[in-house]
């Protein structure tokens, strides 16, 4: 698929992409992330857990994730590192969290199946960084299917993903983006939303148009906040 959020007029714009208008409204429908008054999805990227793929090296974003944790005080909970977890682990932090990264080969398929995600009756947001994460592949004559989509089918509001082969320096994205959530939190200001924190990020990337283009979002426009316990009454 092409970069259609690269070409000049888009390039600084909020842009989501979906498979159909019908999905739009299924994704609003079965998300659990809607908190009143906000008019759109919310997530606390303080409610996170992440998985490095133990195949890939991945030093340079677990340099980047101790970094955000000791200066910035950014807390990664329940980091799932290896050896690699189940999938029934995996289903169960794409369930009760808000934020799930993954950082390695692929789009992590190899650790829980699609179908099985597809059948969760929620699911976090999700940071897809590896090769092609974002890409759908064709079955023949059938529907093109591909991970962000089973992702959307469980209800995920948002997924960050890629189209082509990135190296290593999309963990500046990574980084870029953490602050920005974090920069988010701590202001009392109207909170962002993920697709207009993107635009910023892809600069941070040291090839801006290899790297920083292949970065696209699925899903609808979503918001980082801090959750607020509600009072018993």
């Amino acid at each position: 698929m092409l970069p259609w959020e690269n070409i000049p007029t888009l390039r600084r714009q909020e842009v989501y992409r979906m498979p159909s208008v019908g999905s739009i409204s299924a994704v609003l429908k079965k998300s659990c992330y809607r908190e009143d008054p906000s008019p759109f999805l919310v997530i606390d990227p303080r409610d996170s857990c992440y998985l490095l793929d133990p195949k890939y090296n991945c030093k340079t974003l677990q340099t980047v994730l101790e970094g955000l944790s000791e200066i910035k005080e950014i807390k990664v909970e329940a980091g799932l590192e290896p050896p690699a977890p189940s999938a029934q682990e995996l289903n169960d932090a794409l369930g009760n969290r808000d934020l799930f990264l993954y950082h390695g080969h692929g789009s992590g398929d190899q650790y829980i199946p699609m179908r099985k995600v597809e059948n969760m009756n929620k699911c976090s947001a999700a940071f897809l960084m590896g090769c092609c994460s974002g890409l759908p592949y064709r079955g023949g004559r059938y529907v093109p299917k591909s991970v962000p989509i089973s992702f959307l089918l469980a209800g995920s509001p948002v997924i960050v993903a890629t189209l082509w082969d990135v190296p290593e320096d999309i963990s500046q994205f990574v980084k870029a983006m953490l602050e920005s959530f974090w920069r988010e939190r701590s202001d009392d200001v109207k909170p962002e939303r993920i697709g207009s924190l993107m635009a910023d990020a892809r600069y941070a990337c040291a090839q801006q148009f290899l790297t920083g283009a292949a970065i696209v979002c699925y899903g609808v426009p979503t918001a980082i906040t801090t959750k607020r316990k509600k009072k018993n009454t």
